[in-house]
Parts: C-alpha cells; structure tokens; sequence
C-alpha cells in the first residue's frame, strides 16, 4: 500500500506537471479546451490552480516528513485522488456550480475534518506509551464536536468571501451553509457511531484513521520497517 501512495503522488505530480504545460498553451492560444469547459473557465485561474496544487503536494510531502507524521497510505492514496479531481477537474468543469457537484465535495471534506479530529484527540490525549485511555461515547463527542467546529468555521469563512465578492446574495449563501452544514453532520455522525463500536470492538477502524505524530527516533524506526 505504502509503494501504492507513492506511485499515486508522482503520477499526479506528473499529471499536474503535463496539464500545467497544456494551460500555459491555453494561455498563449496555442491550445482551445473552452469547448469542453465549463461557463466559468479561465486559463489564467485554472493555471494558478494547478500550480497552487502542485506547491500543495510539495508541502504536504515536506511537512510528513519533518512533522514525524505517520500518515495511513490508504488516506494518502484517497487525499492524491480527490484532491486533484476537487481542484483542477472540478474546476474545468464547473462542477462547484452543480447540488451534486458540491455535495460530493462536501462529504469528502467531512471525512478529512473526522479524520483530522480523531488523529487531533488521539495526538494530544496520548502517553508515553502512545497509549490513549478513553472511553467510546468521549472519544466519539469529542471527534464529533471538533469535526463540526472545523466545518463551522470553513462555513462562515466561504460564506463570507462569497458574499463580499458578490458572488451570491446573503439569503442564499445562508442557505446554502444551512444545507452544507446539515451534510457535514450526517457524515460526521456516522463517523462518531464507526468510532464508538471501533473502540468496543478491535478499534482496527479508529487506529486506521489516525495520523500519528511519533518522536524523530520512531518515526525514524516505522519508516525503516
């Protein structure tokens, strides 16, 4: 799985490389993609995009590695795929103008706040043992509480700059945070009740779902298994 990850991160940093040099062609007007594209497609903010992920993907690489981060391949396999398709694809297409469209993005996003809350509770309620000693209905209240406040705060944010940039009107970016949000705890529910029969049962689900922080020493020494 770990060789898995790898080959996924310079397939798409191979891939960002390839579709960069096809929108600076764009640019130029050596190269038409507008008959494909979506209404609101322009080569210059398709090409920040890209750039902007590719820096992405560098610094995600580099703070992994001087963080001692363990992160599951499995998340990073899920975080490549749907990180390209949530940036450059969405926006090609202008899928963020689509119900459906954002609702997938949504839930995808619900999952990486979940996953990022249980990771947070178990790197700060840890011992020296890496040990964390809780119960199921904490642990589960607290990833809850923690996902819901990151999807608040994300909420308010997008929906400030949507208004200020008059991109939507008040009312409706009110309720269109009002749909998001309700997304955002359908999922993280489900979440919270995996969570509470994870930790009743071999907590393989919850120990798959952390990103631990390790000390240089044992980062160094997981990373040579």
């Amino acid at each position: 799985m770990k060789k898995l990850s790898s080959i996924l991160l310079y397939s798409f940093l191979a891939l960002s490389g390839a579709w960069t040099v096809l929108l600076t062609l764009g640019v130029f007007g050596v190269l038409n993609l507008t008959a494909v594209a979506g209404q609101s497609f322009n080569y210059v903010w398709a090409l920040v995009i890209v750039l902007v992920g590719l820096a992405l993907y560098i610094v995600f690489m580099f703070v992994e590695k001087c963080r001692s981060l363990v992160v599951p391949s499995w998340f990073k396999c899920l975080f490549y795929v749907a990180f390209f398709i949530f940036t450059n694809v969405y926006y090609f297409f202008g899928l963020y103008s689509t119900i459906a469209g954002l609702i997938c993005f949504d839930i995808y996003l619900a999952c990486l706040l979940n996953i990022g809350a249980v990771s947070l509770f178990y790197n700060t309620q840890k011992d020296n043992k890496n040990a964390v000693k809780t119960t199921e209905k904490f642990l589960s209240f607290s990833c809850l509480s923690y996902a819901m406040t990151g999807a608040a705060v994300y909420q308010i944010i997008s929906c400030t700059v949507k208004v200020i940039a008059k991109t939507t009107g008040l009312l409706a970016g009110l309720s269109i945070v009002v749909t998001e949000l309700s997304v955002f705890l359908f999922v993280s529910l489900l979440f919270a009740l995996c969570f509470a029969l994870s930790m009743k049962g071999s907590r393989k689900f919850v120990n798959a779902c952390l990103i631990k922080y390790l000390p240089v020493s044992e980062y160094k020494n997981n990373k040579s298994k």
